[in-house]
């Protein structure tokens, strides 16, 4: 069954006004060295309301589980020669994700599965664009591949990245206030070969960024496959972090 969310009322002109929140790519790369403890959760169906100076009660939020995220940095000269800060984060249930800012943004060089032992990216996929916030969207087609002589695997789609929402996030642990909701969709297909075989996917999600965290404070994740014109659900998570300072 389908969660009921709570939105407590917008933020009228009681108490202190707010700016929109403008978050910066260069801020959101993991810093080689560090950890963070990261909270798990089943998002049961929810949908998050967007809007303008808005207050997103998460505070029933429990812990399911948790995962540790590692940084640590990035030694392959390949990677080191794109002219990107890079860093390898140990995602919540995704593995291995090489992350690097340049002047396009936040980038993410394995935008999938590795099966091949080594990925030629010809266009990363975006995660963020330079700089970001409300009313913002980034349109990002990117490309991939992996082939090795047994093997061939080829990902292209659309990532649609939109700054919907700004306010205060109420979590179990504290308000903390200043953040920027960002929705994304990313519509991609894989081709593998031998035999060719092609699937196509859907990812879709929220993330509540806030400019003095690396990570979102909370995301939402969906991942589809599309059966002609059916969605079967393949993976949803909720996640959250506590971070110190907010």
């Amino acid at each position: 069954m389908a969660r009921s969310f709570t939105l407590l009322v917008p933020l009228m002109s009681l108490g202190p006004v707010y700016c929109q929140p403008v978050i910066h790519a260069t801020d959101h790369l993991p810093v080689p060295g560090t950890t963070r403890i990261v909270y798990l959760q089943e998002p049961n169906g929810m949908v998050i309301p967007t809007g303008e100076n808005m207050t997103w009660d998460f505070s029933w939020l429990s812990m399911q589980g948790t995962q540790t995220a590692t940084y640590e940095a990035v030694v392959d000269p390949g990677l080191l020669a794109l002219g990107a800060t890079v860093s390898t984060y140990n995602a919540p249930a995704l593995g291995a994700v090489i992350l690097g800012v340049d002047t396009g943004g936040l980038k993410d060089h394995f935008p999938s599965a590795n099966p091949c032992g080594g990925m030629e990216v010809s266009d990363n996929l975006k995660l963020l664009p330079p700089t970001l916030t409300y009313g913002d969207t980034l349109l990002d087609d990117y490309m991939s591949s992996c082939v090795n002589e047994f093997y061939g695997q080829y990902e292209s789609g659309l990532h649609t990245v939109t700054g919907d929402g700004w306010g205060t996030l109420s979590m179990p642990w504290g308000i903390v206030e200043n953040v920027l909701q960002i929705t994304f969709l990313k519509e991609y297909a894989i081709m593998e070969m031998p035999p060719v075989y092609v699937t196509a996917y859907r990812s879709v999600g929220t993330r509540f960024y806030h400019p003095g965290a690396v990570e979102p404070v909370v995301a939402v994740e969906y991942l589809y496959r599309l059966d002609g014109n059916t969605l079967v659900e393949l993976y949803s998570q909720l996640y959250y972090i506590v971070e110190v300072g907010l």
